[in-house]
């Protein structure tokens, strides 16, 4: 995962996150507590100035002060997780032990992101990244992560495209997942064009016969995609 992922996203739109995606799937998005867009802005300047523990704080007091809005524990995880990288980056003695500690409190805060759900691709991402070998190496409970997404978010392209991944890095069949997806993604343009790229970018990195059988699919949607109604 890029160092400042949930930093450069969040502010590249000039909206919280949380309702960019929501307005994007025609779902109700959580409203950002005033001022939310302002501390954004300012707290990647200070990321980019390398001023972690100022950005912690200033997330840490929006996560206190507003414990229920998912992107406050999205970009506080992302802040631990900046400062994990620039350590290690840094190679600053006992960069290994500390950069840890960083990734596990940033994982609490993206498991919180995670179950609230006001921005389920972030937060899927978060987590799945931060478990991942660039973060706290735990491939078991990645594949949770995985599979519990797909469970508590079935209208989630991304979540489908990780689950088919993790079918393939263990060579599984991914028919059933595949069918799975296709009755659980809304029929809407922009989702699932948004799943087609995600099995088409899949099929790049992939033998046969996965290739074919992603490809195919992907075809499949984007033809279907041509059919609906005009919205």
């Amino acid at each position: 995962m890029k160092q400042l992922r949930v930093f450069v996203i969040a502010l590249a739109v000039l909206v919280p996150v949380g309702q960019a995606t929501a307005r994007q799937r025609g779902e109700a998005a959580q409203t950002p507590p005033p001022g939310w867009q302002e501390a954004m802005r300012s707290t990647l300047d200070m990321t980019l100035a390398g001023k972690h523990d100022e950005v912690i704080a200033v997330y840490e007091k929006w996560v206190a002060k507003y414990p229920n809005f998912g992107d406050a524990h999205s970009m506080l995880c992302g802040a631990y997780e900046a400062k994990a990288r620039d350590l290690l980056s840094r190679r600053v003695p006992d960069a290994g032990s500390l950069a840890l500690k960083l990734f596990e409190q940033g994982a609490v805060h993206a498991r919180r992101a995670f179950e609230l759900g006001s921005d389920p691709r972030t937060a899927i991402r978060g987590l799945i990244d931060i478990y991942g070998p660039l973060g706290l190496g735990r491939p078991d409970e990645q594949e949770r992560v995985i599979r519990e997404a797909v469970k508590r978010y079935p209208a989630e392209p991304l979540a489908h495209g990780e689950f088919i991944s993790l079918l393939i890095s263990k060579n599984e069949k991914i028919e059933t997942a595949l069918t799975a997806a296709r009755s659980a993604i809304p029929d809407v343009a922009k989702t699932q064009l948004e799943y087609a790229d995600l099995l088409s970018r899949q099929a790049q990195h992939v033998g046969e016969p996965y290739r074919a059988t992603l490809l195919a699919e992907a075809e499949r949607v984007t033809a279907a995609v041509k059919r609906l109604p005009k919205r």
